[in-house]
């Protein structure tokens, strides 16, 4: 078995550096990037359950407000459509993925890198492309990630608000107070730099999500609360113009991209990922859109248009055990916050910032580090700031979901594996009339959703302000 070697680089002007062939392994000898030593692989099973841990999350209490906006059919529809299109670019990324380490000699390539070296060994008329490619992907997964811990803020604002209310009436403190002490309070917490210390935390937080979901359930199925939806209060279609933002919602909630990626870096047989049609990727996918769509129809069926940004917003403001599940969900964000947050300080840091302050020098070496370490602590300190004045800004639960889920997600869940395919299929002379035509629907399909979606976001929330 070979072992993950960290790339070779290129260093770079802007960004961190360009990753270079594998010199240690002879480019005549045959290379599997399948073919790895990992001290601890996860199972088939394991890895079923990671995937469907890292993509069932907060997010799946937007839903009933998504079907809310378009209506049973529209969601369904809609829903049914996203996650199938997102199962199909999962596959042709993780394909690219596989070529270009295999190409690369190496057991695992970084998604930006791989868009970076596709690009630059594609046609010349797209090889420009290769240099701002990387940055607009890292760019698109940290606002993803930052986005997430802004509608954590709100989150817990709005949950620890009601809770306060129900014990102290009539206290001094509204949801922005709250904002701002969990903000004091994930600035200690983000401190953490080490993965392995999240471990951890992210435990935590999926034991007390496990046990929300079920208290949600049970509230959504347990009649005196509110009653069950009465004739004309749900629609089976609903506007056509909220399509792109319920898709956005449904984005958010089901496509960590990154974890997804990422699972088959630590499986114990990585080709069974992929296997068709019951490969792990199908099945977790499959599994995880149905789990969404039944949460968002049972929750618009139990509140219809009543139905509020986070069904957990929905059960009883005055009811002790419901309480209880705003609390325990408020405590799965603070324990979830610190690993997305993770994902965008490691993007900018690693990739743009430390290269930059590093040098050479053992007699320097001692004062480098005490001055790296202070830089970091003042840019965790900005980052963590900088999400709770955009939850300022965007007040609204539901519109900084959606918003969050369509600025980020179509480009890099549709339009970049529509364009890394079509490059590598135009370079090899593989294209089929079939390949260009997908390939190019998700192209076209990625733009006009990230460009309708956001102006559609973004005018919600003038139009609320």
């Amino acid at each position: 078995m070979g072992h993950v070697d960290e790339p070779q680089r290129k260093k770079g002007s802007l960004r961190f550096g360009t990753v270079l062939p594998n010199d240690k392994i002879p480019e005549d000898e045959e290379f599997d990037p399948f073919d790895r030593h990992i001290e601890t692989p996860t199972s088939n099973i394991e890895t079923y359950i990671h995937f469907i841990k890292g993509s069932i999350g907060t997010g799946c209490l937007a839903m009933p407000s998504g079907f809310k906006a378009v209506g049973y059919i529209f969601g369904l529809m809609f829903g049914i459509f996203t996650g199938g299109l997102c199962m199909l670019t999962l596959h042709l990324l993780m394909r690219i993925k596989y070529d270009v380490s295999k190409k690369m000699r190496y057991h695992v390539v970084q998604f930006p890198d791989v868009c970076e070296l596709v690009m630059a060994n594609g046609p010349p008329s797209l090889r420009w492309i290769s240099k701002p490619i990387p940055i607009v992907v890292d760019f698109f997964i940290f606002c993803n990630h930052l986005g997430i811990c802004c509608v954590y803020i709100n989150f817990i604002g709005e949950n620890f608000n009601q809770a306060c209310h129900h014990y102290f009436p009539g206290n001094g403190f509204n949801k922005l107070h709250w904002e701002i002490f969990a903000t004091i309070i994930m600035i200690f917490m983000n401190q953490i730099r080490n993965l392995h210390f999240l471990s951890p935390i992210s435990t935590i937080g999926n034991f007390l999500l496990i046990i929300g979901l079920g208290l949600v359930f049970y509230y959504i199925f347990r009649d005196g609360d509110a009653p069950i939806v009465r004739k004309g209060e749900t629609e089976l279609f609903g506007e056509v113009y909220q399509i792109p933002l319920y898709m956005g919602t449904f984005l958010f909630a089901a496509l960590g991209i990154g974890v997804l990626i990422a699972v088959e870096d630590e499986m114990k047989t990585p080709g069974d990922y992929r296997k068709k049609p019951f490969g792990l990727l199908n099945m977790g996918f499959v599994t995880i859109t149905f789990i969404y769509l039944i949460i968002g129809v049972l929750g618009y069926w139990k509140y219809g248009q009543e139905t509020e940004g986070s069904i957990t917003l929905n059960i009883p403001k005055h009811d002790q055990l419901a309480i209880i599940v705003r609390l325990i969900f408020a405590g799965v964000i603070v324990f979830s916050y610190p690993i997305h947050f993770y994902v965008s300080i490691y993007i900018l840091w690693t990739n743009y910032i430390k290269w930059r302050f590093e040098t050479s020098g053992e007699e320097r070496s001692s004062r480098q580090k005490t001055r790296l370490n202070i830089y970091e602590v003042i840019i965790r300190i900005i980052l963590v700031i900088m999400s709770f004045l955009i939850t300022v800004l965007v007040t609204k639960l539901s519109f900084l979901i959606s918003l969050v889920g369509s600025f980020c997600l179509p480009i890099l869940g549709f339009l970049v594996p529509g364009l890394l395919d079509l490059t590598i299929n135009l370079t090899e002379k593989k294209s089929t009339h079939y390949s260009v035509i997908r390939d190019v629907f998700l192209i076209i399909f990625g733009l006009f959703f990230f460009v309708t979606g956001t102006f559609m976001g973004i005018a919600q929330v003038i139009n609320e302000k």
